[in-house]
């Protein structure tokens, strides 16, 4: 939790000396001192921020708003703390495949307090043994049972915290598997993947750009100091790092779909490396094809039974056609003396027999002509 701080207005030099703050035509004071790193345009603009702060160590990666920022360590209460896209797609893709496979036993920004020690902390996952209640604080300590696994995701001005502090909280809380997962690792080049299918630079701990590094809880309750190493078997898993969860029971490792996508990928001995995201795809395409396969036979019957109505029109035309006109007359007049005239239309597509509609004293060979065959 940010440390909560009093905020006032930063006087600018007009309010106090009169002098117009775009002397330089930037927006910036000529007196302006700019930190490294800054321009003198981004500083000018920091400095006028409602929240500005003389005294903090602003630093250039950072970027800084009216209401948000990526610097974690910002002591504005309730700030909201920015996160690389890669971040967000890589947290979500795992807190979605965890919960996929236990739904109730995994929450995300989930508060924990450690009782003893007093502390608390927001992990971006945690996996447990029993369900865990949704929402509030869970009071824990070494003795409260089954955390199965914590994940952080990295970044820049998180890891040193992440690595650290953290990573001891946990283990006080006795966590068995802690999980550090770089977004920004990227894939190797052919080349660079093919130098390393010996493992040889492996030997010395977790490569620059393995994606996870996983630390398992020892029997003295401290992680070991060294994470679970790489698959070796690169001809089955392929190149890129894929390590085995003790907790998961299962070889996952992380995969950058297309910037910013990057997903976690699990190991299936029937279909190979599988991730949620395209799984639920191949589930559309799969429905989408089952549903044109049945559009289609819809389709194909419905145009079989046009063609079907075509032909007995066609049928019906000639033989209303055929019938000399003293015997249509005849026909009509009946029709029209006992109230029984038929739609046309019904008639052409065979709802409605012609011979049903006449009385018995019409002559038999008219009834009979006028008897028709559904084809």
């Amino acid at each position: 939790m940010a440390q909560q701080v009093t905020v006032r207005p930063v006087e600018t030099p007009e309010a106090t000396t009169g002098e117009s703050p775009s002397a330089t035509g930037n927006g910036t004071s000529p007196d302006l001192v700019v930190p490294k790193g800054f321009s003198a345009e981004r500083w000018g603009a920091i400095t006028r921020l409602w929240h500005f702060l003389p005294d903090y160590p602003y630093e250039p990666q950072h970027q800084y708003f009216d209401d948000r920022t990526t610097d974690p360590d910002y002591p504005i209460e309730d700030f909201s703390v920015l996160t690389s896209p890669e971040h967000q797609s890589l947290a979500h893709s795992i807190y979605t495949t965890l919960r996929a496979w236990m739904p109730d036993h995994v929450r995300k920004e989930q508060d924990l307090r450690h009782i003893g020690l007093d502390s608390q902390v927001q992990p971006d996952i945690v996996v447990a043994a029993d369900p865990i209640p949704a929402g509030g604080l869970l009071d824990l300590d070494a003795s409260s049972p089954g955390l199965l696994l914590v994940v952080e995701v990295l970044s820049d001005t998180t890891q040193a915290k992440d690595r650290g502090f953290k990573m001891a909280f946990y283990a006080a809380l006795g966590v068995q598997e802690y999980w550090l997962c770089n977004p920004n690792a990227l894939a190797p080049s052919r080349a660079e993947a093919e130098r390393r299918r010996t493992r040889s630079d492996y030997a010395s701990g977790v490569p620059d750009e393995a994606r996870i590094e996983i630390y398992t809880l020892n029997p003295d309750g401290i992680y070991d100091p060294e994470p679970v190493q790489p698959e070796v078997d690169t001809a089955r898993y392929g190149d890129w790092p894929a390590y085995r969860s003790p907790v998961l029971g299962r070889v996952v490792r992380t995969w950058a779909l297309s910037p910013p996508d990057h997903v976690l990928q699990w190991w299936d001995e029937t279909l190979g490396w599988r991730d949620l995201e395209t799984q639920t795809k191949e589930l559309a395409r799969s429905d989408g094809h089952t549903d044109g396969l049945q559009q289609g036979r819809l389709e194909g019957l419905e145009q079989a039974r046009l063609e079907s109505l075509e032909i007995s029109i066609a049928e019906r035309l000639k033989l209303l056609a055929a019938l000399d006109p003293p015997e249509r007359d005849r026909l009509a007049a009946n029709w029209r003396r006992f109230g029984r005239v038929p739609d046309i239309m019904d008639v052409l597509a065979a709802h409605t027999d012609l011979a049903a509609t006449v009385r018995p004293e019409v002559p038999t060979q008219i009834r009979r002509r006028l008897e028709f065959t559904d084809p």
